[in-house]
């Protein structure tokens, strides 16, 4: 994986509704320093959003 750009959203849709969440932080906070920290904390949100 790779973090490029300023930001990170993870979305998804129920009901006809978005669920924007933006991640940007907690990436930027963990993805270079706590890789295996920020792999579960996006694991987590997706898994949460497909329920």
């Amino acid at each position: 994986y790779e973090v490029t750009w300023s930001s990170l959203f993870v979305n998804g849709w129920k009901d006809g509704k978005e669920n924007v969440n933006n991640m940007t932080e907690f990436s930027f906070s963990n993805a270079k320093n706590t890789p295996d920290k920020f792999k579960e904390g996006i694991k987590s949100k997706i898994d949460e959003l497909l329920k």
